[in-house]
């Protein structure tokens, strides 16, 4: 017995359509339409996840970095550590096998094993390759920069703590046309490849800063390099880019942030130097 009485009719022609399983020309037609819609949906939905996930992710690490400053300071006299290792006095960063030693070389011991030096959103171009401490075996990438003021600077110098950023989300050698107008320079005046590691000044890098400067450098905001800083503007992440405070709280930032607060003509809040 045939499984449905509909399956063959003796009384319809030969080619009738009567009892057809497959689909028409018209009903693929339809479905792919309807996949194509359905794509179109989850194409934005799935990006727009994990773009939330890289920013619970990087959230974790700066709360994880902030953790391992602090046993670093436990054990250094309540200081942070240097940006870098530097060559012979200049400001270019010491390499040892195409790898910088800084900040984060230091950190690095006292880092958690579930977090990263490396935001998930960064690009390859953004990362400064690092020098591990102690094992080249367990060499890492980090895509986040220690504010220059705060190196080797004692935790209580700090004017204000849970305004006073120390980490922040950088890009290095102004990738993805970021703003780097101060690039470090090695003994040859020429641009060190690796930069990424500290945020420096205008017209400087160090712990100092001039009459003029008015922005940071080389934080996370693609679209930068010429000095437009807009409150719309790129972004590493959505919302903007996390920042770590001496205070281990962890914030996000726009690009107007870059921009140098001043009061009686010195740095205040997020850059003060003090």
């Amino acid at each position: 017995m045939l499984p449905w009485p509909a399956a063959f009719d003796a009384d319809e022609p030969e080619g009738s359509s009567v009892g057809r399983s497959h689909l028409s020309g018209r009903d693929l037609r339809i479905l792919l339409a309807v996949f194509a819609v359905l794509i179109a949906i989850a194409i934005p939905v799935y990006g727009m996840l994990r773009a939330q996930a890289w920013e619970h992710t990087c959230t974790g690490n700066l709360k994880a970095i902030s953790q391992a400053l602090l046993l670093y300071r436990e054990e250094n006299n309540d200081r942070f550590p240097p940006t870098h290792v530097d060559v012979g006095g200049v400001e270019a960063p010491l390499l040892v096998e195409k790898r910088a030693i800084t900040w984060a070389t230091q950190t690095q011991p006292y880092m958690s094993e579930r977090a990263s030096f490396k935001c998930p959103a960064s690009s390859p171009d953004e990362n400064v390759p690092t020098q591990h401490l102690l094992d080249r075996a367990k060499n890492f990438e980090s895509s986040y920069g220690l504010f220059a003021p705060r190196g080797a600077a004692a935790f209580s110098s700090l004017e204000n703590p849970d305004v006073g950023v120390v980490v922040s989300e950088t890009a290095n050698h102004g990738a993805r046309d970021t703003y780097n107008p101060n690039p470090l320079l090695d003994h040859d005046g020429k641009p060190s490849p690796l930069d990424g590691f500290v945020i420096g000044f205008e017209g400087g890098n160090g712990r100092t800063i001039g009459p003029e400067a008015t922005h940071v450098t080389r934080l996370a905001f693609p679209g930068t390099a010429g000095g437009r800083f807009e409150q719309n503007g790129g972004a590493r992440h959505p919302s903007g880019i996390r920042v770590l405070f001496a205070s281990g709280r962890v914030a996000w930032i726009t690009p107007e942030r870059a921009k140098i607060e001043r009061r009686f003509k010195l740095p205040t809040r997020f850059w003060s130097q003090e």
